[in-house]
């Protein structure tokens, strides 16, 4: 492939999270690459990847101004991506679980978006959200369901727009076909393993633990995790993550159940490999962490819906296991699974280095390989 001038949209610059390394990566698949986003607010300690990449930002006064309450002008963000200029590119790659893939391209350039997700709150999860009261009620609930509503129309149609659109799991691709009646292929994001030399040990961990690394965010279900474990008194949890939730979390929890905050990463490599299994509740995009966990050889019990179906492979399904799935998002269907778990062990025990095995089907390399194919095929098409 011919270089090409490449620009990668993204939505925000906020954390150095999964998908910023996927940015990562992608400036190393295309050096010389810009980036466009709505706001940076990356701290300095964080942004070592980007070296000299050219960082342009939206000219919205508000975003600038209060980028971290970015959250109250979700509504100006559709304008506000498709003010970006692009005309000067060859090629241009949008990473976007919000509005990055909505940029404005013109019929001379190839425009390939790498979809995390649809916006979930504004589609099947804003009902979970307007529950638990996270959009506020009243006035201000029903101003915010009637914006969903205009944005619902700009987001399905924005999809229309790429010339390729790219799923992060199979399970998004089922949500965009459902947003946007789009066939679309699959990238598994890129996991990179975590290095089991690195650790450093942790003091005072239980005996015998299971494990969550996590946010400690709503749509996590730790709270649900914890009531499992109020069910199981003899056994042992270890929760590594920070959040707004963590007061609350601690407030209900039984004395089997250790919060170790924020760790290092050497720290966590310890604590993750000294586990008997990883648990992991939620529904996932796609969830690196589990096979960040994987990547050390651990187990992991995870809920039975979202990607997690795809990456863990479960007990019944293979004859190489790496973990447990459970097909109720519930207490009492955890602490099943913990038992299932357990008995399985305890009779043929899930091995190492088949967990070990399934992490490297998402390597950095396969992304580079899949990627690369899928947008040659989409240069051919043009």
């Amino acid at each position: 492939m011919k270089t090409k001038k490449t620009a990668i949209v993204c939505d925000w610059l906020t954390v150095n999270g999964g998908a910023e390394k996927v940015l990562q990566l992608l400036l190393e698949m295309f050096p010389g690459a810009e980036i466009f986003t709505l706001f940076d607010i990356l701290n300095p300690d964080e942004r070592q990847w980007l070296k000299q990449t050219k960082v342009t930002t939206s000219k919205s006064v508000l975003l600038r101004r209060f980028p971290n309450r970015y959250r109250w002008f979700l509504p100006t963000m559709p304008f506000w991506i498709e003010q970006f200029d692009l005309s000067d590119y060859d090629l241009v790659i949008s990473c976007s679980h919000a509005v990055a893939k909505g940029v404005i391209t013109h019929p001379h350039q190839t425009h390939l978006a790498y979809i995390y997700s649809p916006m979930r709150y504004a589609w099947d999860l804003q009902f979970e959200h307007f529950e638990r009261g996270d959009f506020g009620r009243g006035i201000k609930g029903w101003l915010i369901k009637r914006w969903l509503h205009r944005f619902r129309i700009w987001d399905a149609v924005s999809f229309l727009r790429p010339d390729q659109v790219v799923a992060s799991s199979h399970f998004i691709a089922k949500r965009i076909n459902k947003v946007a009646n789009l066939k679309s292929p699959v990238i598994y994001p890129p996991v990179y393993p975590l290095n089991a030399e690195q650790a450093v040990e942790v003091e005072g961990l239980p005996a015998h633990f299971y494990v969550i690394a996590s946010r400690l965010v709503p749509y996590k279900n730790i709270d649900k995790v914890i009531q499992a474990f109020c069910q199981l008194p003899e056994r042992n949890l270890v929760i590594i993550g920070e959040g707004p939730l963590k007061n609350a979390y601690q407030k209900m929890a039984p004395a089997n159940v250790t919060f170790l905050g924020y760790l290092p990463k050497p720290q966590m490599i310890f604590t993750l490999q000294k586990a008997q299994a990883c648990i992991h509740m939620a529904v996932e995009d796609f969830g690196i962490a589990p096979l960040e966990a994987q990547s050390l050889g651990v187990p992991v019990i995870a809920y039975e819906r979202g990607a997690l179906q795809e990456t863990i492979i479960g007990i019944g399904t293979s004859e190489k296991p790496t973990g447990v799935h459970f097909q109720q998002n519930t207490p009492a269907s955890l602490a099943d699974a913990i038992h299932q778990f357990e008995t399985y062990q305890q009779q043929i025990g899930i091995r190492k280095t088949d967990c070990i095995a399934n992490s490297q089907r998402f390597c950095v390399e396969n992304f580079r390989d899949r990627f690369m194919k899928v947008l040659e095929r989409t240069f051919n098409d043009d």
